[in-house]
């Protein structure tokens, strides 16, 4: 498999520098190459469940696992035989979370969707590895041990996007790391799946050249969805233009049941239009109701009597008046 040659690679180049390797360095490889050796032990018996020997058992208790740092956990459960990983953490003998980790960490994308299948058939809910912790193996470059780096590749990002990732984990710390250190291929699947324009915004303003030019060309034509509490939807649209960029941002306040726009370019005094919902396209407050709805808002129905009547937008229905006919 893919994910052994990884590891294979970065062994052999240990293997040829022992002096360099340091006692930490030897001690996990030490480790990993006994618990390669007992997970080549395990196999599923005629009822489908994984069969462990009980030696397998005590060796595994006695590594002193509880002691580790997480690094090490990816370093021992998360690189080698993937299949033999998958009947470990199905026998409860590791956590099913590095196991991932390493598929993600070593951008090794076929062994990553078998791992994630297994853990979705046989661990329990709170035991699946947790896709944005796993994210945040892969925003910057990083080491485990010696040579052992990972591996970031735009398809795994894309990825952990695709099954429900959050780019906004943490308040955005994570996003801000991959702007500021990922390239632009691994950038994008962050903006496609709603990276927040706020943390943009945040790491643009830290004046650092070489960062303001691979993001801008980025954010050029897109449209950026923020919810501001339960009721407001912010729609930032990012245009292109000699100066730098200009945002035209579109507030939406159901509660109020006003719209504000606000264009934003550079070197001028933004300029601001209100709107009431009643004098407004209802199109586009469907659209933004349906988004904030999405996003956990809790906003009140935007049907309600506005002083006129309001055409319906899609997916959303009237409430009937007392006596009305349907």
């Amino acid at each position: 498999m893919r994910f052994c040659i990884i590891f294979g690679l970065v062994s052999s180049y240990e293997e040829s520098t022992m002096a360099e390797i340091s006692e930490t360095e030897q001690q996990w490889r030490s480790t990993h190459a006994q618990v390669r050796k007992l997970f080549a032990e395990l196999r599923e018996d005629d009822s489908g469940n994984v069969a462990v020997p009980e030696s397998v058992k005590t060796a595994m208790k006695n590594l002193g696992e509880s002691e580790w740092n997480n690094d090490r956990r990816v370093y021992t459960f998360g690189t080698g035989e993937t299949q033999q990983n998958i009947l470990a953490a199905r026998a409860g003998l590791v956590p099913w979370w590095p196991v991932f980790t390493g598929a993600v960490f070593f951008g090794a994308l076929d062994d990553l969707r078998v791992i994630k299948a297994a853990a979705d058939r046989y661990a329990a809910p709170d035991k699946r590895p947790g896709l944005n912790s796993a994210l945040t193996w892969i925003t910057f470059s990083n080491t485990l041990v010696g040579n052992v780096r990972n591996k970031i590749e735009p398809s795994v990002i894309r990825q952990l996007m695709e099954w429900g990732a959050d780019p906004n984990h943490d308040g955005g710390n994570w996003f801000a790391k991959a702007l500021r250190n990922l390239n632009a291929d691994c950038i994008k699947p962050f903006l496609d799946h709603g990276g927040s324009y706020d943390t943009i915004s945040a790491v643009l303003a830290d004046g650092n050249n070489d960062v303001r030019k691979k993001v801008l060309p980025l954010v050029y034509g897109r449209s950026f969805m923020t919810k501001n509490g339960d009721d407001t939807l912010v729609q930032t649209q990012c245009i292109s233009d000699f100066n730098g960029i200009t945002l035209f941002r579109t507030i939406f306040n159901f509660r109020a049941q006003r719209v504000h726009e606000i264009y934003e370019a550079a070197n001028t005094a933004p300029v601001m239009k209100s709107y009431d919902f009643d004098g407004y396209n209802t199109a586009m407050l469907g659209d933004a109701h349906t988004e904030l709805k999405k996003r956990g808002g809790a906003a009140p129905d935007i049907l309600r009597a506005t002083g006129k009547p309001l055409a319906v937008p899609k997916g959303l229905k009237r409430a009937q008046a007392e006596g009305q006919k349907p």
